[in-house]
């Protein structure tokens, strides 16, 4: 039920999910049967177990403040009632009510008419069909009970995603080091593995859309069965220690379902890549039990990532990243209108989630604004222009840590300025970058502090951005020609007069030009700017 519905927005100003970007490819596929997907699923109005943030996403706290910082996840594996398979047209017709009860029922059915032909006919059955008429109706009355296995096995081997997000047995791009990257070695995650535990009904009752792709059905009550069954199974585990600000909440925690995402195959069946919450998911959709209380804390904000993309064996970093790093505060930088791209493949929260071959194995970098937003000075520094400079050397963002801004309008809701930040190519075992020269991008606050509890920072292609890139080839981002190339990084040239955009009501895209620039642009050995104030 992520309902991708723009209606939604009247209920009281809501505050909506945030999903992964749809694999390049399904984007294809979608655009090629004329579909498309919108993110937006609203949150409650009001929380009525804890206290959530209204007007910015929660940060997790650790990292507020603080020169380093532990975060702790934990992590749930998920089998369903009914082991997935791959959808198909004859498997819907079986599925209707989402139950092995239909199965039996026609094989019943089918043996039934059999005896009752051959009796009308006088036809003597043999022995082998009597004992398969007996067989049938057995399975059929065993239906109803369920299965009890104390020794359920996860389909991917648990030790895999260890490797993964840990980096254990030397493992070297793990999200553990992709967030100890981003944030100069300030923030350790490390994550805790329970499970599996075996859910109650089949994957296509959680994950069937209930409209356009996405519109997933119950993931929030899959979430709160798992987290149940999770908590029954470690009763003897304090579960308050992934409370790391003591706020009684817990700051996040990863449901890895069985198969893919919907979001990398695009069947209707499976669940679409997402961070939400229970409370939402109950209050505004009637689904799930609602924050689960255990150990003096709540959870309550979930993250649900698949077991693998498209082959099972094959699982990336991608998803894992993109979503905790909504579970750190960061909004998604994907156009959630779906038309434009947003930043595109520049980070990690827009579709550079799936960089790298296997998709998601080499997810970009976060920009400069996302990794002062979640750490600030600790994590990076921004040092302002505001004097005239000849050949500026600027570093790669990466090793100097440093990046450059450029106030634009500085007044009350405005807040806008470009930030410069030097890139370097990726090679085949670094976070992808897709070229060498600086990355120049414009950062409107003002839009920023507005819409990001609405998800919205970046929406629709008639609106400011609060986060563009300032392209060096064009406008390809903004017109989807393309999500972002070596073409758009700057190696020469620059930009004269920067422009500012003037409307601070409606953000409509009218702008003016100020008097600044950056010229000269040089990348070789070293890379220089000059700028003109």
């Amino acid at each position: 039920m992520i309902r991708y519905i723009l209606t939604i927005f009247f209920i009281l100003g809501a505050i909506s999910i945030k999903a992964m970007p749809p694999h390049p490819d399904l984007d294809k596929k979608l655009k090629d049967k004329g579909q498309t997907w919108i993110d937006t699923r609203a949150k409650a109005p009001e929380d009525f177990l804890v206290s959530e943030s209204k007007s910015t996403p929660q940060k997790a706290a650790v990292i507020q403040g603080s020169s380093s910082a532990t975060v702790r996840i934990p992590v749930i594996f998920v089998v369903y009632g009914t082991p997935y398979s791959a959808s198909s047209d004859i498997y819907s017709f079986f599925k209707r009510d989402k139950d092995k009860f239909q199965y039996m029922l026609v094989i019943l059915t089918i043996t039934l008419l059999l005896i009752f032909a051959s009796k009308k006919a006088k036809i003597k059955l043999k022995p082998a069909f009597g004992l398969l008429a007996i067989a049938t109706i057995t399975m059929f009355a065993s239906c109803g009970t369920e299965d009890v296995d104390d020794e359920l096995d996860f389909p991917t081997d648990i030790s895999l995603y260890d490797r993964m997000l840990n980096g254990t047995d030397n493992f070297t791009l793990s999200a553990r080091k992709y967030f100890s990257d981003m944030s100069n070695g300030n923030l350790t995650v490390h994550f805790d593995f329970y499970g599996p535990v075996k859910v109650s009904k089949p994957w296509y009752y959680y994950g069937e859309n209930t409209g356009a792709p996405g519109t997933d059905a119950h993931p929030g009550e899959l979430v709160s069965e798992a987290i149940r069954l999770m908590v029954a199974k470690y009763s003897s585990t304090d579960f308050s220690i992934y409370d790391s600000n003591k706020d009684k909440k817990v700051d996040a925690i990863i449901v890895i379902h069985e198969g893919p995402g919907e979001e990398f195959v695009g069947d209707p069946d499976t669940i679409w890549s997402h961070e939400y919450d229970l409370n939402s998911a109950k209050v505004m959709y009637k689904d799930g039990y609602g924050p689960i209380y255990t150990d003096g804390v709540y959870f309550n904000t979930y993250t649900t990532v698949p077991e693998y993309n498209s082959t099972r064996g094959e699982s990336t970093i991608g998803v894992f990243c993109h979503e905790l790093g909504h579970a750190l505060g960061l909004p998604d930088l994907y156009d959630t209108s779906n038309q434009t791209y947003g930043v595109g493949d520049f980070s990690l929260m827009g579709t550079g989630s799936w960089g790298g071959t296997p998709a998601g194995s080499l997810p970009a970098p976060l920009l400069a604004w996302e990794r002062y937003y979640l750490g600030g000075s600790n994590w990076i520094t921004v040092t302002e222009l505001t004097s005239s400079l000849n050949d500026k050397e600027i570093k790669n963002i990466e090793e100097s840590r440093e990046v450059f801004k450029i106030m634009l309008d500085n007044t009350t809701d405005e807040n806008q300025y470009v930030l410069l930040e030097g890139k370097k190519a990726s090679s085949s075992n670094e976070w992808y970058v897709p070229g060498t020269g600086i990355l120049i991008t414009h950062i409107h606050e003002g839009v920023i502090t507005k819409k990001i509890s609405s998800n919205t920072v970046n929406y629709s292609s008639t609106r400011v951005h609060g986060i563009n890139i300032k392209e060096a080839s064009g406008t390809d981002l903004w017109t989807k020609a393309n999500k972002g190339n070596a073409a758009d990084i700057y190696t020469s040239g620059g930009i004269t007069n920067i422009p500012k955009y003037t409307d601070n009501i409606t953000y409509t895209l009218s702008t003016t030009a100020t008097t600044k620039s950056i010229s000269d642009i040089q990348v070789g050995a070293t890379m220089t700017f000059d700028y003109t104030p």
